[in-house]
Order: C-alpha cells, then sequence, then structure tokens
C-alpha cells in the first residue's frame, strides 16, 4: 500500500469530522450534518479495506506507535478545540466539581438545590441538564471532576490524553496478541471516536482507558488488572465487562485487588448511603433514547395492557385478567424484562467463551446496548477497541449508523423541539441488525464455531484470543 493511497482516507475523516466539530459556526442542519458525516463514514469504510486487506508489513504503515500517535493528535486537534454542540454532559461534570469544591457532596444535592446557590459560576449552573437529578456518575469519575478547573478545554484536555491512551494500549494489545499494529488505526480515526470524545468531551475516554488496560494485562499481572477494572467500573459500570478475564480464570487475586481497590476509592462517599445511587437510580428507570428493543417491548406491553383493562363481563378468568393489566407497568416490565435477558445473555457468553473472556467482554457490550433502553451514540464508542481486535460487519456498521442519532439534538437547534423520529431510530438499527442475524446465521451453520467476522473471532484462528509473548520483531517497535 502506497502512502499515499494510506493517507487519503484519513485526510478525508479528518475533514469531515473538522466540519462536523465546528458546524455551528457555519449553521448546524440535518443536511449539513448528514452530508458530512457520510463522508466520513465512507472515508472510514476506504481506512477499514486497506488496513484490513494491506499485505504490507506492519512498519510501511502505521505500525509505529510514534508516528500513529503524532496523526492521530493532529487529526484530533480540531474537534478538541471546538466547543461541544451535540450534548452539555460537559457543563455537568464541571457543575459537580465545583459542588464538591465548595463542600457540598453532588450525590445529595441536584443542580437547582437552593443549597447550593451563590456557590461557583451560576452561568455554569444553567447549562446542566436535568437540574433535578442528582449525579448519577460513579465516585472516581468525581474525584476527577473536583480535580478539573471549572473549563470546558482543561475537561477536554482529561479526555484527549485518555483517548490517546486507549489508542497506545490497544496498539500494544495488537502486538501481544499476534495481530496487525496497523490495525489500531482503525480506533485512531474512527469518526465517531473523534466527534464524540474529543469533539463532545464524554468521559466515556477515561472509563474506556482503565477497561482496555485491564484487559490487556489481565493474562500477565492480575493484581494491576483488578486494580484498572475497579477505576473502570467507577467511572463507568460498563467497566465491569473488564473483570470477565479474572473472573473466568479464578484469577483470586486480582479479584480480591478490585474489591479492595472499589471500597477504598468509594470509602469518601459512602456517608452519602443510599444518595450515592439517587441519581443513577432515576436514570434507570426513566431514560431513554433510541433504544433497540425496548420501544416496541413496551408497545406490547401497552397494547397488552389496554386489551386486558378492556376485558368486560364476570367471570374467574376475565376479572384475573383486568387486575393483571391493571397491575402490569409497561415502562418498568419493559425494562426489567429486558435486564433479565441481558442477565441471561451474559450467563450463557461467560459460559461459552469462558475460555475466551476478552470475546466474552465485547458480546457482553454489545448485548448490553441492545437490550438497553437508553443508547446515545457515545455509548457505542465502548464497541470501538473490540471492533479493531474481533472484526464484525454488524458492529462496524453499527458504530458508523449511530452517528445519524445525532440529529435528534441537530434539529431540536434548528426547531427547539426534542423530537425522536422513528426513521431516525431506522437507520441506526435496521442494518446493523440485519449484518448481526447474518452472523448468527452463520455462525449457527457452522456447526457453533465461530465466525471470522463476529465479535467472537479475531480472522486469525481460535487461539489468536489466547495472549502470547511478543516476538522480538513487535518487542523492538
Amino acid at each position: 500500500m502506497s502512502s499515499g493511497r494510506g493517507a487519503a482516507p484519513v485526510l478525508a475523516i479528518a475533514g469531515a469530522v473538522a466540519a462536523l466539530a465546528w458546524l455551528p459556526v457555519v449553521g448546524a442542519t440535518t443536511t449539513r450534518f448528514s452530508a458530512l458525516w457520510v463522508a466520513a463514514g465512507l472515508g472510514y469504510l476506504l481506512l477499514w479495506r486497506q488496513c484490513r486487506s494491506s499485505t504490507g508489513t506492519d512498519e510501511q504503515w502505521w505500525g509505529r506507535l510514534g508516528p500513529l500517535v503524532f496523526v492521530a493528535l493532529l487529526v484530533r486537534v480540531a474537534p478538541w478545540l471546538a466547543s461541544p454542540y451535540l450534548s452539555d454532559d460537559v457543563a455537568r461534570y464541571l457543575w459537580e466539581g465545583e459542588v464538591q469544591r465548595a463542600g457540598f457532596s453532588p450525590y445529595r444535592h441536584a443542580p437547582q438545590d437552593s443549597a447550593l446557590d451563590g456557590i461557583g459560576h451560576e452561568s455554569l449552573r444553567q447549562q446542566v441538564n436535568h437540574p433535578a437529578v442528582s449525579a448519577a456518575y460513579p465516585p472516581l469519575v468525581q474525584w476527577i471532576f473536583r480535580l478539573t478547573p471549572p473549563s470546558a478545554f482543561a475537561w477536554k484536555c482529561w479526555v484527549l490524553l485518555a483517548d490517546l491512551g486507549v489508542l497506545i494500549v490497544l496498539h500494544r494489545w495488537l502486538a501481544q496478541r499476534r495481530q496487525p499494529r496497523r490495525w489500531a488505526a482503525l480506533y485512531a480515526f474512527h469518526p465517531l471516536v473523534l466527534l464524540e470524545l474529543c469533539g463532545s468531551g464524554h468521559l466515556d475516554a477515561v472509563a474506556l482507558f482503565f477497561c482496555v488496560s485491564a484487559l490487556s494485562v489481565a493474562s500477565r499481572f492480575s493484581l494491576g488488572s483488578g486494580v484498572l477494572c475497579a477505576a473502570a467500573v467507577l467511572c463507568k459500570p460498563q467497566g465491569l465487562v473488564a473483570i470477565l478475564p479474572l473472573a473466568l480464570r479464578r484469577q483470586w487475586r486480582g479479584l480480591v485487588a478490585f474489591g479492595l481497590a472499589t471500597a477504598a476509592i468509594s470509602i469518601p462517599f459512602w456517608s452519602d448511603g443510599s444518595d450515592l445511587w439517587r441519581g443513577a437510580r432515576q436514570y434507570a428507570e426513566h431514560w431513554e433514547f433510541h433504544g433497540f428493543l425496548f420501544p416496541e417491548v413496551r408497545a406490547g406491553l401497552e397494547k397488552l395492557k389496554a386489551w386486558g383493562e378492556s376485558c368486560q363481563g364476570e367471570g374467574t378468568l376475565r376479572e384475573s385478567t383486568r387486575q393483571a393489566a391493571y397491575w402490569l407497568q409497561p415502562n418498568t416490565h419493559a425494562r426489567n424484562g429486558l435486564n433479565f435477558l441481558f442477565l441471561a445473555f451474559a450467563a450463557i457468553v461467560s459460559w461459552k467463551q469462558r475460555q475466551h473472556p476478552e470475546r466474552a467482554a465485547a458480546l457482553l457490550l454489545l448485548g448490553f446496548l441492545l437490550t438497553s433502553a437508553t443508547v446515545y451514540p457515545w455509548y457505542v464508542t465502548w464497541l470501538v477497541p473490540f471492533l479493531v481486535v474481533f472484526p464484525s460487519p454488524g458492529v462496524l456498521a453499527l458504530t458508523l449508523s449511530v452517528g445519524f442519532s445525532s440529529l435528534v439534538k441537530i434539529r431540536s437547534l434548528e426547531t427547539g423541539e426534542w423530537n425522536e423520529s422513528g426513521w431516525i431510530r431506522a437507520i441506526q438499527w435496521l442494518l446493523p441488525a440485519a449484518l448481526l442475524i447474518g452472523e448468527l446465521c452463520r455462525d449457527a451453520r457452522s456447526g457453533g464455531a465461530l465466525p471470522s467476522g463476529s465479535p467472537g473471532s479475531t480472522g486469525q484462528g481460535r487461539n489468536a484470543d489466547r495472549p502470547k509473548a511478543a516476538s522480538k520483531h513487535h518487542q523492538e517497535h
């Protein structure tokens, strides 16, 4: 592969993402956003094809860590410097840091609480989303909020460092697994990562750094993996997937380290008692955005409830039907049912993939997204590092199609109204779902062996998931 051909898709992605990050300067419209996102997606697909099909050595293209990180940093400058407009989460991060520095607990005091009057920057307080809801983020990230000056730029410095950290760890992890290190470029230049992490400043970059780090060292350093896993969980609950290698391989020292680190980091917040979970509980019970299964399950339960309540006449069966219908709560029972489905899926995957815990982690993250009521685009960034290691057409499609869900925010900027249109959700899910179903069908026809394109396959044979000592060639570079 020539350097010119290798640079072309990266330049296309960088230009499109820079334009997306600074789109409000010229006016953010659905047409402009869609056109730029399609351009970024096409550039990434070209990069994917070149990177996966290249027969050249790693040293000829993106295999060297230094040049890769340097170019990745250059590509991130434009979104990093831009003000977030697709999400206002950064305002909450900064405000909860202000609350802690003033001596209050963000778990006990929601932004609108009168006890917080006069502290911090009032303009920042006015930007916080859902001011009636107290903190939902775990303790470690609260410590980071506290250490961060009340500036979006200061916070995004943390995000940039963590994002580049993920890239470095992923590059090393690929070398450890004897996979082409140039594949790390597929994380470095993914438009979803560039826009949602470096552009919008989501804390998922920090949690993802700890998660990927924990997985990469699990087979060699169980104590360190346990501590890193605790850090991941205490930034975002999804980080719990990093504990799978320790649990499935019964690495007790790592599990003990996980428990002790979790307790130690959380101790200062134990005095908050049940308030520690209040914001997270409200989120789990009421939030929803572009879920895959949740809207259909809830709609089905609403129809069932309406049918049961409309039953007329006498008789034990009809009376029982009416009582059951009155008891049924479509929103709550849809969430609980999908939670149970995810737990069942997690148990099956953990058992079937007990010899390949990194694969199990990738599948559990995918299962979580499929069963969640809320799937914001930055949630899907968690799949990107695993997509690099375990290629999957369905997951690849999802990481690109989910970007269109930002059109909901763009339309709200245009019209002043929040409207989650069904056609946007269809764009997000139809193609990925079809591809994932196709992968499952191929898996079934192969007698249970994982297809080469699934999240549970590296395309390099079943033993590729087992950590191996890096060759001298890899160690030198």
